[in-house]
């Protein structure tokens, strides 16, 4: 964790292609405080962009 800022890095898009490549949207966070989100490229599978459609992802607290 940075001790100048508070925040610790959870994931860097793009360093792996399956776990999701140029992020889009804002979040969405459900009843329990989870935050959703989207890429549009990356993951796994057959598609033309990066040899992914994109990913959802989770945050949880």
């Amino acid at each position: 964790m940075n001790s100048h800022t508070g925040y610790s890095l959870l994931h860097s898009f793009g360093a792996d292609f399956t776990g999701g490549i140029w992020p889009m949207a804002g979040l969405t966070r459900d009843s329990a405080g989870n935050f959703f989100g989207t890429t549009s490229a990356g993951g796994k599978g057959g598609c033309t962009s990066y040899n992914g459609c994109g990913v959802v992802f989770e945050i949880t607290p």
